[in-house]
């Protein structure tokens, strides 16, 4: 009776063993489709970053707020675990790294040489740009308005 049993709590734990197997080997292999997508993202949007902020610090910033959207998928993975279907976590990791690609490369493409030929003009001060901002709304003929 007592070998019975033990046999039953054996085929137990050997099918719960093959199936977290099969989970991890799945996630092994979402992870290996997913780094090198995640890598070419992330250097296209820091090219990005680096060349449209004025600053390091700007750009760093500027590359960690994205960096987040590139957790989603993880996130989804951990958080669901053990109903996590593999499927659908590559699929969303793809599409996120997808998207990320081509936002940035077309803001390269399209501000390049904007960005790469350094601007001689000094930065003009808050009141500056301000009272120029009041001159082409009154040149356009628009009436100004004051705070009461």
């Amino acid at each position: 009776m007592a070998a019975g049993g033990l046999m039953m709590f054996d085929a137990l734990i050997m099918s719960h063993r093959r199936a977290l197997e099969a989970n991890l080997t799945a996630f092994i292999g979402v992870s290996i489709v997913l780094l090198p997508a995640d890598m070419i993202a992330l250097v296209w949007m820091t090219m990005w970053a680096a060349m449209s902020r004025r600053t390091p610090r700007a750009a760093n910033l500027t590359v960690l707020a994205f960096g987040g959207v590139f957790a989603l998928p993880w996130v989804l993975a951990f958080v669901f675990y053990p109903y996590t279907h593999w499927f659908l976590w590559l699929l969303v990791g793809l599409t996120v790294n997808v998207a990320v690609c081509r936002l940035a490369r077309k803001r390269l493409r399209a501000n390049f040489r904007r960005w790469a030929v350094p601007s001689y003009e000094p930065r003009l001060g808050f009141w500056v740009r301000l009272g120029r901002f009041l001159g082409k709304l009154q040149r356009k003929g628009q009436p100004l308005t004051t705070p009461a």
